[in-house]
């Protein structure tokens, strides 16, 4: 694995909590150009060399077209037995599943979402850490 990325999120540009989440803040994207927020993936990509026009109103990391989305956040896809199919595009990883899965879970309060993706961060060498002050509603 390569060195430890330190990626820090303020939560002032952070979107979280979903579909069911506050809607004044847009739909959770990389990069929702009409908020200027960011899910936590969107903030990892981006502090990772990612620029911005690249992540502008994409879902996830699979649809980034830029060499520097980390690897770990793509594989390759596998069909119902488990066989790889390296001819076809790269999907998000499962970490990347369950980190969007924390990231946009619209029941959860903020520092538990906060906790577990930090926990899910150290385990692809990534010290996460959160600034500022959220405005969202949780």
């Amino acid at each position: 694995m390569s060195k430890e990325l330190k990626v820090e999120i303020d939560r002032a540009k952070w979107r979280s909590g979903g579909a069911r989440g506050n809607k004044k803040y847009g739909e959770t994207r990389m990069l929702n150009i009409n908020t200027g927020r960011m899910c936590c993936l969107g903030h990892i990509c981006n502090q990772s060399g990612v620029h911005e026009d690249k992540l502008s109103n994409v879902g996830t990391p699979e649809s980034v077209n830029d060499t520097n989305v980390p690897d770990w956040m793509l594989a390759i896809p596998k069909d119902e037995d488990g066989v790889e199919h390296d001819h076809l595009e790269l999907v998000n990883s499962p970490i990347v599943v369950r980190m969007i899965a924390i990231n946009d879970h619209p029941a959860h309060n903020i520092g538990i979402i906060e906790d577990k993706l930090i926990e899910l961060a150290k385990e692809v060498g990534i010290e996460l850490s959160f600034k500022g002050v959220y405005d969202g509603e949780h």
